[in-house]
């Protein structure tokens, strides 16, 4: 009888110590007036503790509505969680489809959502929390930072942007060599030369598969529509910048 009060009593004190808590709150959209995208979702954190560390995970959702009137080519947008416990992550979500034909979100009905983006797993560990306080009030906060329309016209802040733009020159420069070469064994040798840039190489990655499934001829015309839609995109640019001054 005293050995099973004892074993009662420990488990009760190591029970706090492994305590879980799960809160959901909604996502704040925190862009600045005019923004082309209204975004909504919401997210769980999960915090178990043990002693006085906490393994922190969340899981969320972030859908948006094109609000804008146009067809949008390229956002850029980032989302700030934090839990109860602190830690957090600061993401940086990307959608561009300068190369290609169509907008990433074309003007749709107001009533229309897709998804913005998506947790992927993970989790962070935080050191000497205090078990015995209930945490801070959790962050989710989204905002529209940049983005650029089918017409040529931009959205906030260019400057952020600044790293994309150094992107597009690379990926512009390569296609126009390729575009250029003149023999095959020149188009498909300077095609297998990656780029430094993993973000610019991604672009010719796809035409390096369409080059092993489709052939040469193939992969040239790739090269040529996706040069012709980037020509295409920044000619709507340079042509807004010239009517806003």
């Amino acid at each position: 009888m005293v050995l099973r009060t004892a074993t009662l009593a420990l488990l009760c004190l190591a029970l706090p110590s492994f305590a879980q808590t799960v809160i959901t709150v909604p996502v704040t959209d925190a862009s600045a007036p005019g923004s082309p995208l209204q975004v909504s979702g919401t997210i769980t954190f999960t915090d178990q503790l043990s002693g006085n560390a906490v393994v922190s995970s969340s899981k969320y959702e972030l859908t948006a509505t094109n609000v804008s009137g146009k067809g949008i080519v390229f956002m850029l947008v980032r989302f700030r969680e934090s839990g109860s416990r602190g830690g957090g992550t600061l993401h940086n979500i990307q959608r561009d489809n300068f190369f290609g034909n169509e907008a990433i979100a074309p003007e749709i009905a107001p009533e229309k959502t897709f998804v913005l983006d998506r947790s992927n797993g993970g989790f962070q560990t935080l050191c000497c929390v205090n078990p015995l306080e209930s945490g801070r009030d959790p962050v989710a906060e989204v905002s529209i930072i940049y983005s650029e329309f089918a017409d040529g016209s931009t959205y906030g802040d260019k400057s952020a942007a600044a790293d994309i733009f150094a992107t597009r020159s690379l990926i512009i420069e390569r296609l126009s060599q390729l575009d250029a070469a003149k023999v095959d064994e020149t188009f498909v040798r300077l095609l297998a030369q990656k780029l430094e840039s993993l973000e610019a190489d991604a672009i010719l990655q796809t035409v390096r598969l369409v080059q092993k499934t489709g052939g040469t001829e193939a992969a040239r015309a790739q090269v040529r529509r996706d040069l012709g839609n980037a020509t295409r995109h920044l000619a709507a640019m340079q042509a807004a910048t010239a009517k806003s001054k």
